[in-house]
């Protein structure tokens, strides 16, 4: 049938409309596009996220130099392939007009802002992206699987993120050497000081809710804390506290392997002397950010176990998280703690270390960590929902003292290395990393954010001291941000035989010492009680005419070295540390000097007296009237102090010495020996300066 003159022109007209109709329809934005803004001389990385809501187009921005995230996109209009927005939120004026390209893979336009005109080319994720970047993650899991073989680590919990998508959580080798049972993203290992890094959240919460002033003397918080610096004492804030800017040192072994409670470790911080002035010098510490965890526990009410476990476990669904090694065996699964012992893995007993939890007590998964470190590389929100400010987040990564010297600082790949709060910072080769490791017996971890690139990693291992973390890390760094890769293996774990030769001249003899020697005394009078008002109480113990130190939950032999000074050595630790005994002019054994903290003097132990000469009922047979050649001298006790009055003298308190001797307090010199009877004291000999007299009772 032969079609009329207007029906054509209908049917031409109808096709237009339908190919206009098609030509203005929008483009498919939905999804993620990264790409950078062209600045003179650099590229400003940016992503741009576009999702649809009805009709309507909505996005957001984020600049990871800049440190914005979902930042909104205002004014927002898609039209055809033509897309603009603005940034009110930015100075400047800042707009952006460009257009989908062909392909529908890019976007390319002007941004404007300022006055200047820029480009901005952003792309979609290709197909050759996604196989490059599974490529990039089975290489990773296989350099695991090596690297787990050369440094004997029995087991490793490995988990990445990347754009917001776990693209990476997995288990290598073992939990369990016996049975062989292996790790899983959801098996719980200690993380060690990368606990510290939850106790700062914690404060930022609080700072948050208006609770807690970071600038505020820590005494606001802690009115009686103290420290063996008045200034310091006085000026400590909590900033202060969580980036090791103290200037104390560890003083570790006043709390490692010790039954003091957080609180008394609290009321010891006086005594401990400090090794740099006041926020002069980084130096790792672990009792303040024990300090900062008390100071949560002041300010909120809980518990800091309690507090960090409600407001970022739960809220984060950490529920494979938790704060002692106590708890972390009454799980379904959990890894064993592994050390080397003479070039062999040995499982060891876990370490219990809930008094210093706020350094380091937290156990957790791959899988819990990913959650974590998803919240800092999102800007302090869980999903869309803030649970930190950005603001304080930025405060954590951001520098509050360089770094002299320190792990990172071994390495010419890292510049300008310092400590926020809760985090190492330092830039490894253009890129900014914010890391903490962590270790604790049996166990290392490292938890580490590039929030620049929006990856982040946590690296969970089973054996002491070990620096696979950090090798995996920095490996995976390179594969994933195409670097020029690095063999970190060999440049961190070094030559393996110039270890051997450097472990074989450490076991060579030292010459300094004197041979020949022997104790000045016999080893009964060594033993006894000693005490240090900071670091506590040590015995010296004699059996079978040797000598050993207990001291916290350690039990050390004591190997004599020359005159009176011996060797304590645990070979668990791997210490060896000389213990020096020191005389009076009496020639008795009055205190041992222990090197506890390499950095500041030997600490001295100062021999206490026998019980018995501050038990009330043995001090009452001292008391009673005494002759000394018409000298009379009446020996009485107020409350549980011995007290002693010559007649027209002033009457002097006993302080107890040895033995049953007492030294007059505020008289140098003299000594008080009592000589005993069947149930009293039957005379009295005064040691003085001027001569020996006898007492005796009446």
């Amino acid at each position: 049938m032969k079609k009329s003159t207007s029906q054509r022109f209908y049917f031409i007209l109808f096709n237009l409309l339908i190919s206009i109709g098609l030509f203005a329809q929008d483009a498919n934005l939905a999804g993620e596009w990264n790409g950078a803004i062209k600045i003179p001389g650099m590229d400003l990385e940016i992503n741009l996220n576009f999702e649809k809501e009805g009709k309507k187009w909505k996005g957001d921005l984020d600049i990871p130099l800049q440190r914005i995230k979902d930042m909104a996109l205002a004014d927002l209009k898609v039209s055809g392939k033509n897309i603009s927005f603005s940034l009110p939120e930015v100075p400047g004026n800042a707009q952006f007009k460009g257009a989908l390209q062909t392909d529908e893979q890019a976007i390319i336009g002007d941004f404007m802002q300022g006055g200047a005109t820029l480009v901005l080319d952003v792309r979609r994720e290709s197909a050759d992206d996604r196989a490059k970047l599974a490529a990039a993650i089975e290489k990773i899991k296989q350099l695991t699987d090596s690297a787990i073989i050369k440094a004997k680590v029995p087991g490793v919990g490995f988990g990445i993120v990347k754009d917001g998508e776990i693209i990476l959580a997995e288990g290598f080798g073992v939990k369990n050497m016996e049975t062989k049972a292996k790790v899983t993203a959801n098996t719980q290992f200690a993380i060690g000081s990368s606990s510290k890094a939850f106790t700062t959240m914690g404060l930022a919460l609080l700072e948050d809710e208006g609770l807690l002033d970071w600038d505020a003397p820590v005494r606001k918080y802690i009115p009686e804390f103290e420290m063996h610096n008045a200034f310091a004492s006085e000026e400590m804030t909590p900033v202060d506290l969580v980036c090791h800017r103290s200037g104390l040192p560890r003083h570790d072994f006043l709390w490692y392997g010790s039954s003091f409670s957080r609180q008394e470790l609290l009321e010891k911080i006086k005594y401990l002397e400090p090794s740099a002035p006041f926020r002069t010098k980084f130096q790792y510490q672990n009792l303040m950010f024990m300090t900062a965890g008390v100071v949560t526990e002041r300010i909120s009410g809980k518990t800091w176990e309690s507090f960090i476990g409600n407001q970022i476990f739960r809220v984060l669904g950490m529920d494979d998280s938790n704060f002692s090694v106590d708890r972390m065996q009454e799980s379904a699964d959990y890894s064993f703690a592994y050390d080397t012992r003479d070039e062999v893995v040995t499982k060891i007993p876990y370490r219990n270390i809930d008094q210093i939890g706020p350094a380091g007590s937290i156990n957790s998964t791959v899988n819990d960590m990913l959650k974590w470190v998803q919240l800092h590389l999102n800007d302090g929100k869980v999903g869309d929902k803030r649970l930190v400010s950005s603001k304080n987040l930025k405060k954590m990564h951001s520098p509050h003292k360089v770094i002299e010297s320190f792990a990172v600082t071994n390495f010419p790949q890292f510049h300008n290395p310092s400590y926020g709060m809760g985090w190492f910072i330092y830039d490894y080769d253009g890129t900014m990393v914010v890391q903490h490791g962590g270790n604790i017996d049996g166990f290392s971890a490292m938890v580490y954010l590039m929030p620049e690139e929006n990856i982040g990693m946590v690296i969970l291992t089973n054996l002491n001291g070990n620096a696979l973390p950090m090798v995996l890390s920095n490996a995976a760094t390179d594969i994933l941000l195409d670097k020029e890769e690095i063999d970190w293996y060999t440049l961190i774990y070094g030559d393996k035989s110039k270890k051997e030769e450097d472990k074989k001249a450490e076991d060579e003899p030292v010459e300094n010492r004197v041979e020949g020697t022997s104790p000045s005394h016999d080893l009964v009078d060594y033993a006894g009680d000693y005490e240090d008002e900071g670091y506590g109480t040590l015995k010296i113990m004699h059996k079978d005419n040797k000598l050993s130190m207990q001291y916290n939950s350690f039990d050390l032999p004591l190997t004599h070295w020359h005159y009176d000074v011996f060797k304590a050595k645990d070979t668990a630790l791997d210490l060896e540390i000389p213990i020096h005994f020191q005389m009076d002019v009496d020639g008795s054994i009055i205190q041992v000097n222990i090197p506890m903290e390499p950095a500041v003097d030997a600490i001295s132990f100062v021999k206490k007296a026998p019980n018995e000469l501050n038990d009330s009922a043995f001090l009452e047979k001292l008391t009673g009237d005494y002759d000394a050649d018409g000298l009379f001298i009446k020996v009485s006790l107020q409350g549980k102090k011995l007290m002693m009055a010559p007649a027209g003298q002033p009457t002097f308190e006993l302080i107890p010495y040895k033995g049953t001797s007492f030294k007059p307090k505020g008289l140098n010199g003299f000594v008080v020996d009592f000589k005993m009877g069947k149930n009293v004291a039957k005379e009295m000999i005064l040691n003085q300066p001027n001569g020996v007299f006898v007492a005796k009772r009446k």
